[in-house]
């Protein structure tokens, strides 16, 4: 991939860990971004927040998906290791 932390900050983000009772407010925990073929998406999320850093991608395109790889220390490492 060209530049990844561009990828990133271009995410949609879509999981959050909730701050008291305001939505969307915490720590951010999942990402989707699309991905460089039609109809490729790549979800990327933190399966060990708050306290850790466990990031995994999941390569999905159209009803195929790769499931969950991965236990990375950023959603940028998890990106980079699995996109082209």
């Amino acid at each position: 991939m060209r530049n990844t932390m561009n990828k990133i900050s271009e995410a949609y983000a879509y999981l959050w860990l909730r701050r008291g009772p305001v939505a969307l407010s915490g720590q951010i925990t999942g990402y989707r971004i699309p991905g460089p073929r039609p109809g490729e998406e790549f979800f990327l999320a933190n399966f060990g927040a708050p306290l850790r850093n466990v990031w995994r991608v999941l390569v999905a395109n159209g009803s195929r998906d790769s499931g969950w790889m991965g236990n990375y220390t950023s959603a940028e490492a998890a990106l980079e290791t699995h996109s082209v």
